[in-house]
């Protein structure tokens, strides 16, 4: 998984509020969503660790390599039909156990 300082392209998203849950499969994870892209990521609290994701009902699905990568890369400045095709190349499910109280920060943003 990239990190937040190794994908610096995150910081071209400009991110809405995240908040905290807990998950079988990585602990703590804050989940944040760019408001001009509509791309959703989480974060490993852990760890730092960055996955770009698809939202399920009660879990997250980590996209491939591939699509991290190219979300990461920069912001597009708005949604791109693509997107749900690279929302279909689904690596492995994050099964959530519970939403904590408290939001974690965003990333730093560019905007």
């Amino acid at each position: 998984m990239a990190t937040i300082r190794s994908a610096s392209g995150l910081d071209s998203h400009n991110w809405l509020e995240t908040r905290q849950l807990v998950t079988r499969e990585m602990g703590k994870i804050g989940q944040i969503q760019c408001r001009r892209c509509g791309r959703d990521f989480i974060l490993v609290t852990s760890t730092g660790a960055v996955q770009a994701v698809a939202i399920g009902v009660l879990s997250f699905w980590v996209l491939s390599p591939e699509v991290m990568l190219r979300w990461a890369r920069e912001c597009p400045g708005e949604v791109l039909a693509s997107d749900d095709e690279d929302r279909l190349k689904r690596v492995s499910e994050v099964r959530l156990l519970r939403q904590e109280s408290a939001s974690l920060p965003a990333p730093r943003s560019g905007s």
